[in-house]
């Protein structure tokens, strides 16, 4: 995994509070996050991995094309 500058606290608490809202919502609507999706979101919500890295992975656990 890449490592980025790290995020502060409060960059952590706003990202994982998304992750869970994405989570909820998808459950509101008859679906569901994916496991292999949830470990790089919250590797990303956590500071680990940069945005850039997020999407790179979860564009190659899924149908959606590269950029």
């Amino acid at each position: 995994m890449s490592d980025t500058q790290g995020i502060d606290a409060q960059e952590r608490v706003a990202r994982l509070a998304d992750l869970e809202a994405a989570k909820q919502s998808a459950e509101m609507e008859g679906s569901h996050v994916p496991a292999e999706a949830e470990a790089v979101l919250r590797d990303y919500a956590e500071g680990r991995i940069s945005e850039d890295e997020m999407d790179r992975q979860l564009r190659s656990t899924s149908d959606i094309p590269a950029r």
